[in-house]
């Protein structure tokens, strides 16, 4: 019998923490038993609404796994060949040589460029109608997504080396992705199609891409985020979205993602034996430790592998992760923006799977001893949003990290790679070089370019 109080206590010290109003962990074997369950807090905290096995939350970019296996199904079909430029698809895209592959894999080459949503580009089309109509299935909407998303790649000057040099995470590219999967696999919608060929074959029935049929269901969990230190709520799944919908569009319930999660670690009925191989793949660094394959991030972890995807968005914190030799898998759902659903998975895992999860071990114990290059000190900018962020040598030697007015506490753990402490858990700012000579910092598993 494990003694699953420790977790539990922590768990507890995480709600207190962040507030949060309501989250859900399910942790499976490889068979699909449930070892372990808890739904904590309210899916609407004003109605004291319970979260259940059922209620629906937002998946944010989990949703890339989905958009991944769409095109890896269309590409064992011979109808799409992941190794060939984008441009023989969408000629209107000028550099030819981004292959599909790259944006299965983040590293077209693309610095972070603005956001595009869904909202503002329905609403200079005449077509939102302050979100009173159903979005998923607009053909006219995807075609001017891409028609935008692929004019702002065509002017980007300003490159991140070769394509599949370099990874910086780009929703566009999910993006277009799906475009690829709504086209070629001949359906009126990515939506359509995801609901044909991954949701309903697995009998995922309370999942979808909708934004407002989730709404309209009694046991969808109200969306939460925080604004000057207080807690405000909404129910609107446009809020944030992508003009196009492969980077984050999937709502779903642990019961309906326990299947999911079953079908990835037992490579079972959406793809072939080698299909999983191809999805699983790394292909790219991403974040310390981890490489990136498609829709999935990839580590090893001693004999085993850790294979996981985050989500964030308005009112979405969420995290899938399983570690494939012991057969142990975690789902993390949360109502609230900003919460590191990522380190409540690791710990459920580190709890039933007998293993210390890296990284986390290495994160707790700072390195001051490493040197700080002069090379890394600078500020360094994001055309995604306005935060830019400062490396800096502390008197003592060691290095700091700031926006603004903002400091982080955080540790040079190798001489490439930064440690930031976060409340209850940890993330990491790696170092990006050409040759020698840095260009980057990639936080979030974005790529802020060096500017001084």
């Amino acid at each position: 019998m494990r003694d699953v109080k420790p977790f539990e206590e922590y768990l507890d010290r995480m709600v207190e923490k962040y507030r949060i109003p309501g989250i859900a962990v399910s942790v499976t074997g490889r068979d699909g038993d449930v070892r372990y369950e808890t739904f904590k807090g309210y899916r609407s905290y004003e109605e004291k609404l319970p979260v259940t096995p059922d209620t629906i939350f937002g998946m944010a970019s989990i949703t890339k796994s989905f958009t991944a296996i769409c095109i890896l199904q269309l590409y064992e079909q011979g109808i799409i060949d992941i190794y060939k430029p984008v441009s023989d698809y969408f000629p209107e895209l000028k550099d030819r040589r981004i292959l599909v592959w790259h944006l299965l894999s983040h590293c077209a080459g693309f610095y972070p460029i603005p956001r595009m949503l869904m909202s503002d580009v329905a609403t200079e089309m005449g077509i939102f109608h302050n979100g009173t109509v159903e979005l998923a299935f607009s053909a006219p909407l995807a075609e001017e997504g891409r028609r935008r998303i692929i004019s702002n790649f065509n002017s980007t000057e300003c490159r991140l080396g070769t394509p599949g040099q370099v990874l910086s995470y780009c929703n566009d590219g999910y993006g277009i992705l799906s475009e690829l999967v709504r086209i070629y696999g001949d359906k009126p919608s990515f939506a359509e199609y995801v609901k044909e060929h991954v949701l309903e074959p697995l009998g995922m029935s309370r999942s979808g891409c909708e934004f407002l049929k989730p709404l309209a269901d009694e046991n969808c969990a109200t969306l939460y985020y925080t604004k000057d230190g207080k807690i405000m709520h909404c129910r609107d799944f446009y809020d944030s979205a992508f003009v196009l919908n492969g980077g984050g569009a999937m709502r779903s319930t642990i019961n309906d993602m326990r299947q999911y999660l079953h079908a990835l670690m037992t490579n079972h009925l959406l793809l072939s034996k080698h299909g999983y191989e191809v999805l699983k793949t790394p292909r790219v660094d991403y974040t310390y430790g981890f490489q990136y394959a498609a829709g999935l991030a990839v580590a090893p972890l001693g004999s085993d592998r850790l294979l996981m995807h985050s989500g964030g968005l308005t009112g979405v914190s969420s995290h899938m992760a399983w570690l494939e030799s012991a057969g142990i898998g975690v789902l993390v759902f949360c109502n609230l923006t900003g919460v590191p659903a990522k380190a409540v998975a690791y710990a459920a895992l580190s709890t039933f799977a007998d293993v210390p999860l890296w990284p986390e071990s290495e994160y707790c114990a700072p390195q001051h001893t490493v040197a700080v290059s002069d090379d890394i000190i600078g500020r360094y900018s994001s055309r995604e949003s306005s935060l830019t962020l400062e490396l800096y040598r502390k008197s003592d030697g060691t290095i700091g990290m700031r926006s603004g007015t903002t400091e982080y506490n955080c540790f040079l753990l190798k001489p490439d790679v930064i440690i930031t402490r976060n409340a209850m858990d940890y993330s990491d700012s790696v170092i990006v070089r050409q040759g020698k000579d840095v260009i980057g910092l990639r936080h979030g598993g974005r790529v802020y370019k060096k500017v001084e």
